[in-house]
């Protein structure tokens, strides 16, 4: 009896021990906090000086994470680094602590205020939703999210990033070129103006480290307010990088603007205003001459880019509110003439849920697309659902002399994203990796015609060359899609400036199927170029509010139509090394050329099947087409 009561009693000792032992294990507590911060800047903040362990005991942060994605954590025992994105509003991070008994706290939340301090903005007039950034890589923030939002304010969107490719030779033909593709493998490009050195670089970095979006709206009414002691001038026309600093090395005259008195100063308090594109317009400048070209390798070329992104408020034409234009003004900064200079616009396509998707292109209109493979775009949200759109790029200063398409999943090694600066200048000129030229059918490796065009073809039509259609494999496996599209070389002497003009046109009706897209989108296409071509939009706007865009004027005339065995070329050369290029409907090369004679010249065509054929004159810089039917 007594030995089990001994027993007994041990047990409840035991037994009371173990209560108050975990009892006394109170895990640690997270008391929310708010933290003010600026877009694109890093820092360090430790939300433990307001939690605390009703124990007493130490504790350390286990978790923290975004619930927007707005930047980058690192987490330490009590503090949480943030690298943050660009983009402004107001996000939250959820923390976890944990004490040492493992005793895991509540849930604790950071309510971040984030300043829009101008490090990015977005176009978002029309039907598109659009963030800009100081160095050239558009509709991204740095996050893992695509933010080229259409329709706006739906959670879908149809491209993740689209930035600009250059590379050219120099006298001594030596290669120098800027590519990025996502910044996760180096950096070529670098916000602001080109400068003297690297000291008076790191001096102008809080100037130039922004965008400015205006609109015309704006505009007027400082045009009829300015003189007011009321009225307050807004930031971005306030701020407006109209001159530059030469003591910097910097050029007198950098963004655009409109001198009321004639002093040859930009003071907007006396009526002067910036002279922008569209409706709303955002203006960047950046460059590719700050450091060196960590992702590319390329040599710097010392080029300065003024781009400017603008859309119109013209809801009554579908075409037009479904549309972003872009203008780039390319400036020679260095004191090196290059020749063979190619341009491209590299372009990762997310048709809603991203590895679902196809890539293609029409030559005869300069359009670069991607849609979806599949009749849903179902598979992930946000999605499309029934009926995806399609997504284009067209050149509208330009005719789009190649496109080709990378692959990360399937296809040769040497279809996969670029790695050193040959690959990209290669890429430029349909050729890949291993220098091989891209050949017609299948991906587009080894077969043995070789084309400037991959997946010219329509995927409404099985007999061209598309995704759906490869014409030598079977149907492709859709996945994520990125392409190049690129211009046809030129020169870019010292001090020269090259101006180029292109649009992001997205089209869906929700009638059609996602391979019928397409052809909705080529018709919103030609109506663009309509509109470019003739300086006007339904809705009164003009694309010539800086300037007249220099429209080559295409006098060139084709006869007879049909054509038999002679075409005959009516054009007036402008110089005595005139190429022309007979091209298929589905962007294969037929045959090519010179003009020789100033004015009228006879084309033998009697090798050409019946059908329908495009021809392309190169004269100095200007490219001019023209279709022809072979009878």
């Amino acid at each position: 009896m007594k030995n089990f009561l001994l027993k007994s009693l041990t047990i409840i000792a035991i037994s009371l021990y173990a209560i108050n032992l975990f009892a006394a294990n109170n895990p640690p507590v997270a008391v929310n906090d708010t933290l003010y911060v600026n877009s694109s800047q890093n820092y360090v903040f430790n939300p433990i000086q307001n939690d605390y362990d009703p124990d007493g005991d130490p504790f350390v942060i286990i978790t923290a994470t975004f619930l927007h994605n707005s930047g980058h954590i690192v987490i330490s025992n009590s503090t949480i680094a943030i690298n943050m994105y660009y983009s402004s509003g107001i996000d939250t991070i959820a923390y976890r602590l944990k004490d040492n008994h493992n005793g895991i706290s509540n849930i604790g939340y950071i309510i971040v205020h984030i300043n829009n301090n101008h490090t990015s903005d977005t176009l978002n007039i029309n039907n598109i939703s659009a963030p800009f950034v100081p160095f050239g890589n558009a509709f991204w923030d740095f996050s893992s999210s695509s933010h080229f939002e259409v329709p706006k304010g739906s959670g879908t969107t149809t491209i993740f990033t689209s930035v600009p490719w250059i590379g050219g030779l120099d006298q001594a033909n030596n290669l120098h070129l800027a590519a990025e593709t996502y910044r996760s493998n180096g950096t070529d490009y670098y916000y602001g103006p080109v400068c003297d050195t690297t000291t008076l670089y790191q001096y102008s970095d809080s100037l130039w480290n922004r965008v400015w979006k205006i609109s015309k709206a704006e505009i007027d009414y400082h045009k009829n307010h300015y003189w007011q002691s009321s009225y307050v001038i807004p930031e971005a026309i306030a701020n407006w990088p109209a001159v530059g600093d030469t003591l910097l090395g910097q050029n007198a005259i950098m963004a655009p603007y409109i001198d009321k008195n004639n002093d040859g100063k930009y003071v907007p308090s006396d009526g002067d205003y910036p002279k922008i594109r569209g409706d709303q317009s955002v203006f960047i400048i950046f460059n590719d001459s700050r450091n060196a070209h960590t992702e590319s390798g390329g040599a710097v070329l010392g080029l300065e880019f003024h781009e400017t992104a603008y859309a119109y408020n013209c809801s009554s034409d579908t075409a037009l509110n479904n549309t972003i234009f872009v203008h780039y003004d390319i400036i020679n900064r260095s004191a090196t003439n290059y020749h063979n200079v190619h341009f491209g616009l590299f372009t990762d396509f997310d048709i809603g849920y991203p590895n679902d998707d196809y890539i293609g292109c029409d030559s005869t209109r300069s359009l670069a697309y991607g849609y979806n493979a599949y009749p849903t775009d179902t598979l992930h949200a946000p999605n499309y659902g029934f009926t995806p759109p399609a997504q284009g790029i067209v050149f509208l200063s330009e005719s789009m002399s190649n496109f080709i398409a990378f692959y990360n999943t399937g296809g040769d090694t040497s279809q996969t994203d670029p790695k050193i600066d040959s690959n990209y200048y290669n890429a430029m000129q349909s050729k890949w990796s291993d220098g091989s030229h891209l050949t017609y059918g299948g991906r587009g490796y080894g077969g043995t015609t070789a084309v400037n065009y991959q997946y010219s073809g329509d995927p409404n039509d099985s007999t061209t060359w598309s995704e759906r259609y490869p014409q030598t494999s079977p149907q492709h496996l859709a996945h994520d899609r990125r392409g190049l599209s690129s211009i046809a070389s030129f020169n870019l002497d010292a001090g020269a400036v090259k101006s180029i003009d292109l649009a992001y046109v997205y089209a869906r009706d929700t009638t059609k199927s996602n391979f019928q897209n397409v052809s909705v989108l080529k018709y919103y296409v030609d109506k663009i170029r309509l509109y470019y071509d003739n300086d006007s939009t339904p809705c009164g706007g003009s694309f010539s509010a800086i300037d007249s865009h220099k429209k080559v004027e295409n006098n060139m005339k084709v006869y007879p139509v049909p054509a038999e065995d002679k075409l005959l070329v009516d054009y007036k050369l402008q110089s005595t090394q005139v190429v022309y290029e007979v091209y298929s409907i589905a962007g294969r090369l037929i045959e090519s050329g010179m003009l020789s004679k100033p004015r009228s010249n006879t084309i033998d065509i009697s090798s050409l099947h019946s059908g329908l054929y495009f021809i392309l004159i190169r004269d100095k810089q200007q490219v001019l087409s023209r279709k022809f039917i072979v009878q």
